[in-house]
């Protein structure tokens, strides 16, 4: 799995990330890399409409 870096993130933005992380007991790696993941499936299912309605 490929090393995700988090730059350019406020302190009191990686706090909150840190905080939601471990509320669903995950690690920050893990839960930004779900949160990635599941924004990545959702922005593909709009492209994939977007061009459906192109059609």
């Amino acid at each position: 799995m490929p090393t995700v870096r988090i730059t350019g993130i406020s302190d009191e933005a990686l706090a909150r990330l840190r905080s939601r992380a471990t509320a669903k007991h995950q690690s920050l790696e893990v839960y930004v890399r779900d949160l990635i993941e599941r924004e990545a499936a959702v922005a593909a299912i709009e492209i994939a409409a977007e061009l459906q309605r192109r059609r």
